[in-house]
């Protein structure tokens, strides 16, 4: 039997017919038109150390609040996944789920914690109707995925240095379908505190940013003292915005 009839086989058991149709592909070794040496090699030692502050042990509260926005959307991508519990509530409302992450512990973590044991081929494992692909985000291309209708990112950007959120938008727009739809969530700190990840976005850098975008819509602005956010303390940071996106292609 042909090498594809089994592996479709294989997923109908678990995923939906839009992700089959989609994830029997290989993905092709691209070159990523940008790569992220340092933050690589800071990541891996982050995840390696269990330094992973960025991590929240619940799913986060403003996609409990604006998920009902992506409930139109079918399939969600979740850059820089890491092991986010969001990924699992997506999950649960429906979607198919695409993350993506660098560190192999990350994924390894996810599913552990998860307790079930993913299927992997080459740089892809899946469960259900979560993937999670292990790759630079700038590598993954339109060709070698399902159509995106939706994106959440609660800790991509903001772990991106300045040099590389533009390009980084204008991938995101790449791989979102024209009208889809992106949640996005940015933090703002005081410019004399602002030593990342995560890093201090400005919330008048987010249009510039999305520029190509149809439009962009703040939702949500929420402020924090350390009293509210223990790791704003340990960090020696006053204060911080947090800002949550509507962003439509």
């Amino acid at each position: 039997m042909h090498i594809y009839t089994l592996l479709t086989q294989l997923l109908w058991e678990q995923l939906s017919l839009h992700i089959q149709a989609h994830f029997l592909w290989d993905f092709p070794n691209h070159e990523a038109p940008m790569t992220i040496p340092e933050q690589k090699t800071n990541w891996n030692k982050n995840w390696k150390n269990e330094k992973i502050g960025f991590h929240q042990a619940q799913t986060s509260p403003s996609l409990l609040q604006y998920a009902h926005i992506l409930d139109e959307e079918r399939t969600i991508l979740v850059p820089l996944c890491g092991k986010t519990l969001d990924m699992h509530f997506l999950h649960q409302r429906n979607h198919c789920v695409i993350g993506v992450e660098l560190i192999p512990k990350a994924i390894d973590d996810f599913f552990q914690e998860w307790g079930v044991v993913p299927t992997k081929k080459k740089d892809r494992f899946w469960y259900e109707q979560i993937t999670i692909i292990n790759q630079n985000i700038f590598a993954i291309q339109p060709p070698t995925i399902p159509t995106i209708d939706g994106i959440f990112d609660r800790a991509a950007l903001v772990a991106l240095p300045t040099h590389i959120r533009a390009q980084y938008a204008r991938h995101l727009l790449t791989l979102l379908k024209d009208e889809g739809t992106l949640l996005l969530i940015t933090y703002d700190l005081p410019r004399s505190q602002e030593k990342g990840p995560p890093f201090a976005v400005r919330q008048n850098d987010v249009p510039k940013l999305f520029a190509r975008a149809s439009s962009v819509e703040l939702l949500k602005e929420i402020h924090k003292t350390p009293k509210e956010e223990p790791s704003l303390s340990s960090r020696g940071v006053a204060w911080s915005k947090e800002h949550v996106w509507l962003i439509r292609k």
